[in-house]
């Protein structure tokens, strides 16, 4: 059959099908918030100071509403240290998605010092986080920061690979779920 002889809007209307057909087939990705809405559940933080540091994050009062459940507690260690942990639990469009990490406080620390090291390292988790959910390519950072580290100072440390060891396991659950997202949403 020649195309002359095909009735014109039969042939439209085949055309119009064939390009609409996968569009139909995909599902629209789960949505994900412009601007992070956060829970802190923390009795011992000073939730003032961290409301004015991090202020690129919406800080709500009601876990319902929120994005991401920070839930942090603290016990004594065998040295007479404390030990704070802190979970970061995903909810609504992030539900299944969690993260732990604990920091240690040796027992002859002053008060600044126990204090600075958590804040700095718990704001640059959830910097990391957030590059992640803009860009999942920035997952390499933590395996590029290690190289660095590697190739200055002629050796890593045990101590150095585990302080970034929370990078790499948040950058390889963000690069799996992108992966399951794509595979199964499109990309």
């Amino acid at each position: 059959m020649r195309l002359s002889t095909i009735n014109p809007p039969f042939f439209a209307l085949l055309c119009l099908s064939v390009v609409a057909l996968p569009a139909m087939a995909q599902e629209a990705p789960p949505e994900v918030p412009g601007r992070l809405a956060l829970f802190l559940d923390c009795g011992f933080c000073d939730n003032t100071f961290i409301r004015e540091e991090i202020v690129y994050v919406d800080h709500v009062r009601d876990r319902e509403v929120a994005h991401v459940h920070v839930l942090a507690t603290r016990e004594e260690t065998g040295s007479g240290g404390e030990a704070q942990r802190f979970d970061f639990i995903g909810l609504g469009p992030f539900d299944g998605i969690t993260f732990s990490t604990v920091f240690t406080i040796n027992v002859d620390a002053t008060a600044g010092e126990s204090t600075s090291h958590w804040r700095w390292y718990v704001a640059s988790l959830v910097f990391f986080v957030l590059a992640l959910l803009s860009k999942t390519a920035t997952a390499v950072l933590p395996i590029a920061l290690l190289l660095m580290i590697w190739r200055c100072r002629g050796r890593l440390s045990l101590r150095q690979a585990a302080a970034l060891s929370p990078y790499i396991v948040l950058g390889a659950a963000f690069s799996l779920m992108t992966m399951h997202f794509e595979r199964n949403f499109g990309g």
